[in-house]
Protein backbone atom coordinates (compact mmCIF):
# COMPACT_ATOMS: atom_id res chain seq x y z
CA UNK A 1 0.00 0.00 0.00
CA UNK A 2 2.97 2.49 0.53
CA UNK A 3 3.29 2.49 -3.10
CA UNK A 4 0.17 3.90 -3.76
CA UNK A 5 -1.30 7.28 -3.74
CA UNK A 6 -5.13 8.24 -3.91
CA UNK A 7 -6.16 9.01 -7.28
CA UNK A 8 -9.15 10.84 -9.17
CA UNK A 9 -11.40 7.93 -11.36
CA UNK A 10 -10.24 6.98 -14.75
CA UNK A 11 -13.01 5.91 -16.97
CA UNK A 12 -12.77 2.78 -16.05
CA UNK A 13 -13.64 2.66 -12.57
CA UNK A 14 -16.48 4.81 -13.63
CA UNK A 15 -17.93 1.79 -15.21
CA UNK A 16 -18.95 0.11 -11.67
CA UNK A 17 -19.12 3.47 -9.57
CA UNK A 18 -22.39 5.21 -9.10
CA UNK A 19 -21.97 8.52 -7.05
CA UNK A 20 -19.66 10.28 -4.82
CA UNK A 21 -20.73 9.62 -0.86
CA UNK A 22 -18.17 11.47 0.79
CA UNK A 23 -15.02 13.45 -0.31
CA UNK A 24 -11.66 13.54 0.46
CA UNK A 25 -11.98 16.90 1.83
CA UNK A 26 -15.07 15.65 3.97
CA UNK A 27 -13.27 12.52 4.97
CA UNK A 28 -9.90 14.10 6.29
CA UNK A 29 -11.86 17.41 8.13
CA UNK A 30 -13.96 14.36 9.80
CA UNK A 31 -11.26 12.66 10.66
CA UNK A 32 -9.38 16.05 12.37
CA UNK A 33 -12.95 16.69 13.94
CA UNK A 34 -12.65 12.56 15.56
CA UNK A 35 -9.17 13.03 16.82
CA UNK A 36 -9.60 16.56 18.73
CA UNK A 37 -12.73 14.31 20.74
CA UNK A 38 -10.04 11.55 20.93
CA UNK A 39 -7.25 13.61 22.50
CA UNK A 40 -9.76 15.14 24.44
CA UNK A 41 -10.78 11.71 26.02
CA UNK A 42 -7.74 10.19 26.20
CA UNK A 43 -4.92 12.67 26.16
CA UNK A 44 -2.99 9.85 24.35
CA UNK A 45 -3.16 7.01 22.55
CA UNK A 46 0.39 4.72 22.98
CA UNK A 47 -0.68 2.42 20.48
CA UNK A 48 -2.40 2.96 16.85
CA UNK A 49 -3.63 -0.70 15.06
CA UNK A 50 -4.69 -0.02 11.39
CA UNK A 51 -6.14 -2.72 10.10
CA UNK A 52 -4.83 -3.09 6.39
CA UNK A 53 -5.29 -3.16 3.61
CA UNK A 54 -8.74 -0.96 3.59
CA UNK A 55 -7.65 1.04 7.00
CA UNK A 56 -4.37 2.40 5.49
CA UNK A 57 -5.74 5.76 3.96
CA UNK A 58 -7.83 6.29 7.05
CA UNK A 59 -4.95 5.29 9.47
CA UNK A 60 -2.76 7.62 8.36
CA UNK A 61 -5.13 10.61 8.90
CA UNK A 62 -5.48 9.18 12.05
CA UNK A 63 -1.56 8.75 12.84
CA UNK A 64 -0.66 12.08 11.41
CA UNK A 65 -3.71 13.90 13.82
CA UNK A 66 -2.92 11.91 16.97
CA UNK A 67 0.51 11.18 16.89
CA UNK A 68 0.45 7.34 18.70
CA UNK A 69 3.62 6.56 20.42
CA UNK A 70 3.38 3.33 17.90
CA UNK A 71 1.35 2.06 14.99
CA UNK A 72 1.36 -1.55 13.82
CA UNK A 73 -0.10 -2.83 10.69
CA UNK A 74 -2.54 -5.80 11.01
CA UNK A 75 -3.36 -8.09 8.00
CA UNK A 76 -6.02 -10.16 9.88
CA UNK A 77 -9.25 -10.26 7.97
CA UNK A 78 -12.36 -11.90 7.24
CA UNK A 79 -12.91 -15.02 4.58
CA UNK A 80 -14.89 -17.57 3.37
CA UNK A 81 -17.70 -18.38 5.83
CA UNK A 82 -17.44 -17.45 9.77
CA UNK A 83 -13.53 -17.96 9.35
CA UNK A 84 -11.38 -15.16 10.75
CA UNK A 85 -7.62 -15.63 8.74
CA UNK A 86 -5.51 -15.47 11.52
CA UNK A 87 -1.56 -15.03 10.04
CA UNK A 88 0.83 -16.40 12.21
CA UNK A 89 3.37 -13.56 11.79
CA UNK A 90 0.37 -11.19 12.09
CA UNK A 91 1.77 -7.84 13.97
CA UNK A 92 -0.89 -8.38 16.81
CA UNK A 93 0.80 -11.87 17.65
CA UNK A 94 4.16 -9.71 18.33
CA UNK A 95 2.63 -6.22 20.54
CA UNK A 96 2.60 -6.43 24.14
CA UNK A 97 -0.59 -4.07 25.08
CA UNK A 98 -0.44 -4.40 28.50
CA UNK A 99 -1.89 -1.32 30.42
CA UNK A 100 -1.80 0.61 27.07
CA UNK A 101 -4.11 3.07 25.22
CA UNK A 102 -5.23 0.97 22.21
CA UNK A 103 -6.68 2.77 18.92
CA UNK A 104 -8.02 0.22 16.82
CA UNK A 105 -8.13 1.63 12.94
CA UNK A 106 -10.69 0.44 10.43
CA UNK A 107 -11.99 1.48 7.21
CA UNK A 108 -15.83 -0.18 7.32
CA UNK A 109 -17.25 -2.08 10.26
CA UNK A 110 -20.21 -4.19 9.08
CA UNK A 111 -21.22 -7.82 10.85
CA UNK A 112 -18.17 -7.58 13.13
CA UNK A 113 -16.70 -10.48 12.64
CA UNK A 114 -13.29 -8.62 12.18
CA UNK A 115 -13.27 -6.00 14.24
CA UNK A 116 -14.53 -8.60 16.95
CA UNK A 117 -11.57 -10.78 16.50
CA UNK A 118 -9.36 -8.20 16.95
CA UNK A 119 -10.52 -6.74 20.05
CA UNK A 120 -10.02 -10.50 21.51
CA UNK A 121 -6.54 -10.84 20.60
CA UNK A 122 -5.76 -7.54 22.06
CA UNK A 123 -8.02 -7.98 25.10
CA UNK A 124 -6.14 -10.92 26.06
CA UNK A 125 -2.82 -8.64 26.93
CA UNK A 126 -4.84 -6.92 29.30
CA UNK A 127 -4.66 -3.43 27.79
CA UNK A 128 -5.81 -0.04 30.12
CA UNK A 129 -8.06 1.07 27.02
CA UNK A 130 -9.63 -0.34 23.93
CA UNK A 131 -11.64 1.72 21.14
CA UNK A 132 -12.50 2.05 17.62
CA UNK A 133 -12.13 4.55 15.11
CA UNK A 134 -13.94 3.24 11.59
CA UNK A 135 -14.52 5.69 8.89
CA UNK A 136 -17.64 4.01 7.84
CA UNK A 137 -20.19 2.01 9.83
CA UNK A 138 -23.40 -0.35 8.95
CA UNK A 139 -24.85 -0.50 12.69
CA UNK A 140 -28.32 -2.91 10.79
CA UNK A 141 -26.01 -5.49 8.99
CA UNK A 142 -23.90 -5.88 12.48
CA UNK A 143 -25.59 -9.50 13.51
CA UNK A 144 -26.60 -10.98 16.87
CA UNK A 145 -23.29 -12.81 17.19
CA UNK A 146 -20.96 -9.43 16.97
CA UNK A 147 -22.82 -7.31 19.01
CA UNK A 148 -20.30 -6.77 22.03
CA UNK A 149 -18.15 -4.81 19.35
CA UNK A 150 -20.70 -1.63 19.61
CA UNK A 151 -19.32 -0.94 23.24
CA UNK A 152 -16.04 -0.81 21.88
CA UNK A 153 -16.96 1.67 19.01
CA UNK A 154 -16.60 5.54 19.69
CA UNK A 155 -16.16 7.29 17.04
CA UNK A 156 -17.41 7.26 13.64
CA UNK A 157 -17.00 8.79 10.45
CA UNK A 158 -19.79 7.94 8.90
CA UNK A 159 -22.91 5.88 8.83
CA UNK A 160 -23.67 3.69 6.12
CA UNK A 161 -27.12 2.07 5.09
CA UNK A 162 -27.28 -1.73 4.88
CA UNK A 163 -28.53 -1.48 1.14
CA UNK A 164 -25.29 0.57 -0.10
CA UNK A 165 -22.22 -0.50 -1.27
CA UNK A 166 -19.28 2.04 -1.07
CA UNK A 167 -15.50 1.48 -2.41
CA UNK A 168 -12.86 4.26 -2.32
CA UNK A 169 -10.56 5.67 0.07
CA UNK A 170 -9.02 2.47 0.98
CA UNK A 171 -12.03 0.58 0.79
CA UNK A 172 -11.94 -1.94 -2.57
CA UNK A 173 -15.37 -4.16 -1.50
CA UNK A 174 -15.51 -7.43 -2.58
CA UNK A 175 -15.08 -9.66 -5.83
CA UNK A 176 -15.69 -8.64 -8.40
CA UNK A 177 -14.72 -5.49 -7.84
CA UNK A 178 -11.17 -4.29 -9.49
CA UNK A 179 -8.69 -4.14 -6.71
CA UNK A 180 -7.65 -0.67 -7.82
CA UNK A 181 -10.55 0.73 -6.63
CA UNK A 182 -9.34 1.58 -3.34
CA UNK A 183 -6.78 4.24 -4.40
CA UNK A 184 -9.85 6.31 -5.75
CA UNK A 185 -9.58 9.66 -3.59
CA UNK A 186 -13.38 9.87 -3.14
CA UNK A 187 -15.76 7.00 -1.27
CA UNK A 188 -18.61 6.53 -3.86
CA UNK A 189 -21.22 3.86 -3.91
CA UNK A 190 -21.10 1.31 -6.68
CA UNK A 191 -23.47 0.88 -9.54
CA UNK A 192 -24.60 -2.46 -8.56
CA UNK A 193 -23.81 -4.99 -5.31
CA UNK A 194 -21.95 -7.92 -5.47
CA UNK A 195 -23.72 -10.93 -4.67
CA UNK A 196 -20.81 -12.04 -2.81
CA UNK A 197 -21.63 -8.64 -0.03
CA UNK A 198 -25.22 -10.14 0.52
CA UNK A 199 -23.64 -13.34 1.28
CA UNK A 200 -21.18 -11.81 3.95
CA UNK A 201 -23.80 -9.97 5.65
CA UNK A 202 -26.70 -11.91 5.79
CA UNK A 203 -28.05 -12.80 9.25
Amino acid sequence: MQNFILRDPTSKDLEYLDKIKFTQQQIEERAKDLCLQITSDYQNIDILVSIMDGGYYWSNLLEKNLKPAKRINSSISYYDDNIIKKMSDDELNKVDFANKNVLISEDIIATGRTISEVIKIISDSQPKLVVVCTMIDKPQVRTQKYLSVNKYIKYVGFECPKNEFLCGYGMKGISPLPEDLRHIKDIYSVKETPVLYWEFTKE
